[in-house]
């Protein structure tokens, strides 16, 4: 039986005795086997920095990347915004998340909250995967709304609810295991039968303060046994070599190697 292995965690906005209730019933109804499930402490996340791991390339363009050394296509920043990359480059108009804090003299929730007006102006545009940008105050801002995504997190007192499981992924591949079971990423879109679905439609039931949305989507998942086994490294401090596709991956390159050295010793 060939096994596919995801990591799931609930989101800390949706985290009460009801969802983890729900979502570890239906896992074992739908027969998945749960391998491994527990509570990570947002001290533990913060001190190890696995939130920023986990969104790596969100992190790094909100924290560390400055404007200048972003990969931008200039035609779509202008059609988006009417203005020139390179004029608001010059002109110091563009700035990370971090540094607009620190320009506009504001905390994360004051940024959020005008990343979260931006929005619903259509002010935010996102250019690449981890790479969104708003126009914000006559400034163009880098992934604004990261820094409480981050702080969601990491606040004394919470935690991160994880289940690690194991399926026949020959009966359930793995579209259907996103599409069906987990549910689309937007949970007001998501089939009702699935978990970010049924979830979003009763949120109120299920002990939330707020109605799930894109951003707040209830739950993460593997998207793949790749992305699966380097989630399992960051947030469980996993080793490739215990860990299913991690096996594989091993023995592939066992394989390649001892190709390889034959071929070698054939033309020696």
């Amino acid at each position: 039986m060939v096994k596919d292995s995801a990591f799931i965690f609930i989101k800390p906005h949706a985290l009460s005795d009801e969802v983890v209730e729900y979502v570890k019933k239906e896992l074992f109804a739908r027969d998945f086997k749960v391998v491994q499930a527990g509570s990570i402490s947002g001290e533990l996340v913060d001190k190890h920095m696995m939130v920023d791991q986990h969104f790596y390339r969100t992190a790094n363009n909100a924290t560390v990347i400055q404007p200048e050394d972003l990969q931008l296509p200039e035609e779509v920043f202008l059609s988006e915004f009417g203005a020139s990359w390179k004029d608001a480059l010059a002109k110091g108009l563009v700035c990370n998340a971090l540094s607009a804090c620190a320009d506009m003299k504001i905390n994360a929730y004051g940024l959020h909250r005008l990343w979260k007006q931006a929005a619903e102006d259509g002010r935010v545009v996102e250019f690449d995967r981890g790479l969104s940008i708003a126009e914000i105050d006559k400034r163009y801002i880098v992934n604004g709304h990261f820094l409480v995504l981050r702080e969601s997190f990491v606040q004394p007192g919470v935690e991160v609810k994880y289940f690690v499981v194991e399926w026949n992924s020959s009966k359930l591949p793995w579209n259907k295991f996103l599409q069906d079971v987990i549910g689309s990423p937007d949970p007001l879109q998501a089939s009702p039968e699935s978990l970010r679905g049924h979830i979003a439609a009763a949120w109120q039931d299920f002990g939330l303060d707020d109605m799930p949305d894109a951003q707040n989507n209830v739950l993460h998942a593997s998207a793949s046994a790749y992305e699966a086994m380097i989630e399992k490294l960051n947030w469980l401090d996993g080793e490739v070599a215990t860990d299913p596709f991690g096996k594989e991956l091993l023995r592939s390159a066992a394989a390649i190697l001892q190709t390889l050295d034959s071929l070698q010793e054939k033309q020696a």
